[in-house]
């Protein structure tokens, strides 16, 4: 099972494993600096000396005592001179025994207690063209006292850096809290939420930053597209159940009435209305599947819808007007040119129709058609009356879903006087670029 720790915690780990790495390269390099330094500064200067010692020591009597002190600067406390041993005998105990010393390598001794420090050497000179043994001696105490010096600065600067680090680290803990926050109130939010709440999440309090902003938006946009899925859904049956109860009906009362009489007229008459519901049932099933899909626009055709073509799909519903005083009238301007499939374009103009025959009580409805565009003009009760009646949205939500599979425009408004008008707008040529 993987592990996962909070943001803080992991910043708080990052951070530290970044401040040790720090401390550690501080250290090593003081360390590393310090002690090299000052071997090689030893080791250079004992070189040097035992360079300098062939050409002091360049007589027999020179040698004679034990040790001889060579002085390049300055015999003073301040900068004592190095001293070249010849006797080994003459050596202070606190130097080790010189058989054990090995040639040309600089050796660190120190006094008890830590009072002077030096660096020996053993080295063989040619003097009067002899080759001696001689120990060379330098008194590094300076040196060592201002190496403890150093220390003790770089460790107020380490005392210096470390403080700096936990500021550092409070620091960033307390920008991480406030960028971290309100991503976990965005995740108790969902938590919180039943499953069947899509309503948008507004921003959580607390810094606002463009991944958190980006990140909401991007989940209420997909709870969206879940919505918009199950309000198809939830409208697919309502229009099944809106839609194929006329046709169910029709086929229900044939077939009734089928058993009720032997006449060949009246039973292909009532044929005629079992195939005529049956074929409108189909229809409006293939367009609520197409609904549910992406269209193929390369399948898809422009084709002109003849007046007669829009005559039957209109008396199609003049029931609904038997017992009104209502009239209506096509006016074609020209035929109209549609890029959607049959079925498609008689559902979406048998709606408006219906909704228009239906929710008016008298007057004039006129049907216009031009080869962009489908109009219905009604003098009946508006939209503000009709709102409450389920069927008459049903038939306008068919009609703009259909529009909007098909890249049609709808739009519906009030007239000035009375009733609305519905206006579709085909896409065609914009379809066709």
């Amino acid at each position: 099972m993987n592990i996962f720790h909070s943001a803080k915690r992991l910043t708080f780990l990052y951070f530290s494993i970044v401040a040790a790495a720090i401390i550690i390269i501080h250290a090593s390099v003081f360390e590393f600096t310090t002690e090299d330094l000052e071997y090689i500064y030893a080791k250079n200067k004992l070189l040097n000396i035992a360079e300098h010692s062939e050409k002091l020591f360049v007589t027999p009597d020179k040698i004679k005592r034990p040790y001889s002190e060579v002085i390049t600067q300055g015999n003073t406390k301040a900068d004592p001179s190095p001293i070249v041993y010849f006797d080994f005998t003459a050596l202070p105990k606190i130097f080790p025994d010189p058989a054990l010393i090995p040639y040309d390598i600089a050796i660190e001794v120190t006094t008890p207690a830590d009072i002077e420090t030096y660096f020996i050497m053993k080295k063989k000179l040619v003097i009067n063209d002899k080759l001696i043994d001689v120990l060379i001696t330098l008194n590094n105490t300076l040196y060592e006292m201002s190496e403890e010096q150093l220390f003790n600065s770089l460790s107020k600067q380490f005392i210096t850096s470390f403080t700096l680090l936990l500021i550092s680290l409070t620091v960033v803990l307390t920008i991480a809290d406030k960028l971290t926050r309100p991503i976990s109130t965005f995740a108790k939010i969902l938590a919180n939420k039943s499953s069947t709440d899509l309503s948008p999440i507004s921003l959580p309090h607390g810094t606002q930053t463009s991944e958190l902003v980006g990140m909401v938006e991007t989940f209420n946009a997909y709870q969206k597209r879940i919505q918009n899925l199950i309000e198809r859904e939830r409208a697919f049956n309502r229009y099944a159940s809106h839609e194929l109860r006329t046709p169910l009906t029709v086929i229900h009362g044939a077939t009734t009435l089928l058993g009720e009489s032997d006449d060949k007229d009246f039973i292909e008459k009532q044929r005629q209305r079992l195939f005529k519901a049956s074929n409108d049932m189909n229809e409006f099933i293939e367009t609520l599947l197409n609904l549910t899909k992406p269209i193929d626009e390369l399948a898809l055709k422009v084709r002109k819808v003849s007046a007669g073509e829009l005559s039957m799909l209109i008396e199609e519903h003049t029931n609904l007007i038997l017992n009104k005083k209502i009239y209506w009238q096509l006016d074609l301007i020209a035929e109209p040119e549609i890029k959607m499939p049959s079925a498609a374009f008689h559902i979406l103009l048998g709606n408006l129709v219906k909704n228009a025959f239906a929710y008016t009580d008298s007057g004039k409805i006129i049907i216009e058609a031009g080869s962009q565009h489908l109009r219905i003009i009604d003098t009946g009760n508006g939209l503000q009356k009709n709102n409450s009646n389920k069927g008459y949205g049903l038939g306008l939500l068919l009609v703009r879903d259909i529009c909007q599979q098909y890249n049609c425009e709808f739009t519906i408004s009030n007239n000035e006087l009375a009733g609305c008008t519905a206006t579709v707008f085909f896409a065609t040529e914009r379809a066709e670029r």
